[in-house]
């Protein structure tokens, strides 16, 4: 009898060495049989394969790592939101804001008192300070309209 003929006709001896398992695992496994109440290797192994990973699932430590790791994410989350509450972005930028004017004005008191070219001077660099704090706080902020940061 050739080698693959003989894996077809299984006795249950010979199965359950194959899955290197008891005789009486196999039985209770209810593993397919031939019509003759042998088995057939290459559908045993098949169904033994597919069977062990059907039970495979998470242990019982990754489950616990896992709700450990969701449990922190939340925390992250909120610990997040709470920050943003502390100081919310359209009040930074209101104040950033009425400092921009305080200054102008503030110029606008110099450029009386000593001419208009000192004006245009702090007020060049005072629109590229502002330029630039928008960008930084575009960026910071997420908004999908910034430049690449520099």
């Amino acid at each position: 009898m050739s080698v693959i003929k003989s894996l077809q006709n299984l006795s249950q001896v010979a199965a359950a060495a194959l899955l290197e398992i008891s005789t009486r695992k196999l039985r209770s496994a209810g593993p397919p049989r031939n019509p003759d109440g042998t088995y057939a290797g290459p559908e045993l192994v098949a169904w033994w394969v597919k069977r062990k990973v059907s039970q495979v699932g998470p242990t019982k430590n990754d489950a616990l790592e896992l709700c450990r790791l969701q449990k922190l994410r939340q925390l992250t989350r909120q610990n997040d939101m709470e920050e943003r509450k502390l100081v919310s972005a359209v009040e930074i930028g209101r104040m950033w804001d009425m400092s921009s004017l305080a200054l102008r004005n503030g110029l606008h008191a110099l450029q009386a008192e000593f001419g208009r070219e000192i004006f245009d001077r702090l007020d060049f660099w005072l629109r590229e300070a502002d330029k630039s704090w928008r960008r930084e706080w575009e960026y910071f902020n997420g908004s999908k309209n910034s430049e690449t940061h520099p």
